[in-house]
């Protein structure tokens, strides 16, 4: 969102105990230590991402050459990659800079085999503090703007709204709009980079826009629309962002639904419908009858065989609408862990294939009886699926904590009627507790998930952090992305079940299974009596 996140602070005013004495101008501007390498020191190496070619020590003698300094703070090489792993913005009314933090590079460094410099490839702006608003936006706002996933410098959303921005008057204004609100907020000063003076040129251009039939509906257009109303959401005006929306709405509806945008664009198709989904906590715009996800068999799209260690989705007590849907998800899922990258507006571009899955999932409808345990297993596969599109993706803009809670607490609320459960459908069931155990970090709920994953895991004799993630696959999974969280998850739920063994030697008996010896002293018969016969001694 629009607010200061923790890793944006302003340069303090306090020099470092440990100063350079003879460090580069650079460093000493940056207030950092320097370690006073030639020709470029570590900080500036990092901080121009090896743009520079020297430093500028000033007067100070170089022990390793008489070459007489530069006037300059430092050589700029080319405009090579804009992204810097930090720099610094000043405020053009004040002498105080805020350090930014860092960032990757997010854009190719060549288009066409030609370098890439953004400042010569979109409209010039004559609005105040243009070059340096599009510069803070490349390099610190773009990769939350966007259901970023993968790496960023592999994003292929980005890539495709780069084409939209350089090419439109309307949206390169509407973008530097956004980064003069974000700068102000940052600083806590109101109209520092202009902001006031952004936003009437960009409601001047879009009333112009809107007269023009053809223009009013152009996947730019609907681009800027889309991101000035997750700019009111983050100002908290609600009613501004529901007069975009409204009028978003209408344009989709236009251009003959968002498959039809797709078709053109499907960054913008994308972005239209993530924007909307986070604000609006639930899909707006309802998946036409015939759309390029529903025509294509996913066998058309992949060439990878199935996995050998996946289950039969069939075999499990759940209507076919979403078993469709978690069985696409699972082969994007495959070829998410097998590392193979999409390019953008490419029918295997996971971003938009995910959020057409995740547009399918808000509006499926339950067709099984109330009450029934498929109705209640379908809800929950449509939860947990949605919440697991959720998990590959860094999303950061608008923030996405309100729908994910949404989404988990009605997983809670349909497992609570299937748990606890064994036989054939455990392993379902251990998927749909993962899922909800993931997405429920740092929340109450989590603790729910876990305590009714412990019996499952010994019931399906998980001995080890290998034999979950083999489970996981069976049903869909995504490794490296996700490793690190489910492998969190495996931590707690191991603590949780030694917990529970040493407390009860009764409890031991249950989850004896989750031994790594791979005999048993006793029978079951025996041990069930040795722990009968303790817990009567206790009483």
């Amino acid at each position: 969102m629009l607010s200061p996140s923790g890793n944006w602070k302003p340069v303090s005013n306090n020099r470092s105990k440990k100063k350079s004495k003879q460090g580069c101008r650079t460093c000493k501007t940056r207030k950092v230590k320097c370690d006073e390498q030639r020709p470029v020191c570590g900080n500036c190496n990092i901080y121009y991402s090896s743009r520079i070619q020297k430093c500028d020590y000033g007067n100070a003698p170089n022990p390793e050459s008489d070459e007489k300094p530069s006037n300059r703070s430092s050589i700029v090489r080319s405009t090579k990659g804009l992204m810097f792993d930090k720099h610094v913005i000043a405020n053009p009314n004040t002498n105080t800079f805020m350090t930014l933090p860092r960032r990757r590079p997010l854009l190719p460094s060549t288009v066409g085999g030609a370098a890439l410099d953004p400042f010569n490839t979109v409209a010039r702006s004559d609005l105040p503090s243009a070059d340096q608003l599009l510069h803070h936006y490349l390099s610190a706002i773009i990769s939350k703007c966007l259901p970023a996933g993968h790496t960023p410098d592999k994003n292929p959303l980005i890539k495709g709204l780069w084409g939209l921005l350089q090419s439109d008057v309307f949206y390169h204004t509407v973008i530097l709009q956004v980064s003069a609100v974000e700068l102000e907020l940052l600083q806590g000063k109101p109209n520092t980079f202009h902001s006031d003076k952004y936003t009437r040129e960009s409601m001047r251009i879009l009333r112009s826009r809107i007269e023009d039939p053809n223009e009013a509906v152009s996947d730019q257009t609907m681009s800027a629309v889309a991101t000035l109303a997750t700019l009111e959401y983050g100002k908290k005006n609600m009613t501004a962002m529901k007069m975009h929306l409204d009028g978003l709405k209408r344009m989709v509806s236009m251009r003959g639904g968002l498959s039809k945008v797709r078709a053109s664009s499907q960054t913008t198709a994308t972005m239209i419908h993530w924007f909307t989904m986070l604000m609006m906590q639930d899909s707006i715009f309802p998946p036409d009858k015939r759309d390029d996800l529903s025509s294509d068999e996913p066998s058309k799209l992949y060439s990878l065989e199935p996995s050998p260690q996946y289950l039969s989705l069939e075999s499990f007590d759940m209507e076919e609408g979403v078993r469709v849907i978690m069985e696409r998800t699972r082969r994007i899922s495959e070829h998410l862990s097998s590392g193979v990258q999409s390019a953008a507006n490419t029918p295997d571009d996971f971003h938009w294939q995910f959020n057409a899955l995740l547009q399918r999932l808000c509006h499926l409808k339950v067709r099984a009886g109330a009450g029934s345990t498929t109705a209640y297993f379908t809800e929950a596969c449509r939860h947990a699926t949605s919440l697991f599109l959720f998990l590959p993706f860094d999303n950061h803009y608008p923030d996405p904590t309100l729908v994910i809670n949404s989404m988990l607490h009605k997983l809670k609320s349909a497992l609570q009627h299937l748990v606890p459960a064994s036989g054939p459908q455990a392993r379902l069931l251990l998927w749909l507790l993962a899922v909800g155990g993931v997405t429920s970090v740092n929340l109450p709920e989590r603790d729910w998930f876990i305590g009714h994953l412990v019996p499952i895991v010994a019931h399906l004799e998980l001995r080890s952090w290998a034999d979950f993630t083999s489970a996981m696959e069976g049903i869909i999974y995504v490794r490296k992305f996700l490793d690190g969280s489910f492998r969190e998850l495996w931590d707690d739920v191991k603590f949780a079940t030694d917990a529970l063994a040493e407390q009860d030697p009764y409890t031991s008996i249950i989850l004896v299974s989750r031994s790594s010896s791979a005999t048993l002293v006793e029978s079951d018969g025996e041990a069930l009596e040795a722990a009968s016969t303790s817990r009567e001694a206790s009483q």
